[in-house]
């Protein structure tokens, strides 16, 4: 059972998206664009999946969701389709096109031999779709303390306490947030606890 000390387990897929979406600025800063965009779908492929066990489990008591076949999927569009229930945004017909599109590009940068029927890969178009989508999956959690890394790197405080600093701050990248803010500058927006004064 999920306790206020331990985060609900669809927390796991918050924090690993994070990582992905700091990954996707420092990469694309560096313009190695087929891996930045690949942990662009990584993102949101575990936010998708945060969300949906969020759905079935908010309160996190499932101790292990191996019983959860869905969770080992990486179509997006499937993982989308129960998210409907929290935001009517990821049934609609202009986002169910760029996650089919995101879906194949994901597979395309992890095997070269699939058949690319939806297009050639990403463009700098693309970002600001990512950034939609990754802004309403993190707005729909029910994340109540944004201590995630993504929540700690954009504020760089505990949520709700300017003066806690994170413990393992030292070890923390600055410069990926600055990157994903160059790439996203409305980062601010995905992160609850924002205290701008």
């Amino acid at each position: 059972m999920a306790t206020g000390t331990h985060p609900p387990l669809w927390g796991n897929f918050v924090a690993h998206g994070d990582e992905d979406l700091l990954a996707f600025g420092l990469l694309r800063r560096g313009n190695l664009n087929a891996l930045a965009f690949y942990h662009s779908t990584q993102a949101i492929e575990k936010y998708l999946k945060a969300l949906v066990l969020a759905l079935l489990d908010p309160m996190g008591a499932v101790e292990t969701p191996l019983t959860q076949r869905w969770l080992k999927i990486h179509d997006l569009v499937k993982l989308a389709e129960p998210c409907t229930k929290a935001d009517s945004f990821y049934g609609q017909p202009d986002t169910r096109a760029h996650l089919k599109r995101f879906s194949e590009f994901d597979q395309v940068s992890r095997y070269p031999w699939t058949n690319q029927d939806m297009g050639n890969g990403f463009s700098s178009e693309d970002i600001p779709v990512v950034g939609e989508i990754c802004q309403h999956l993190r707005k729909d959690l029910p994340i109540k303390c944004d201590n995630y890394e993504l929540g700690m790197e954009v504020r760089g405080y505990f949520h709700g306490d300017r003066t806690k600093i994170h413990p393992a701050w030292d070890r923390h990248s600055h410069e990926a947030v600055q990157a994903l803010r160059s790439v996203l500058p409305n980062i601010e927006e995905f992160v609850r606890g924002w205290d701008r004064s």
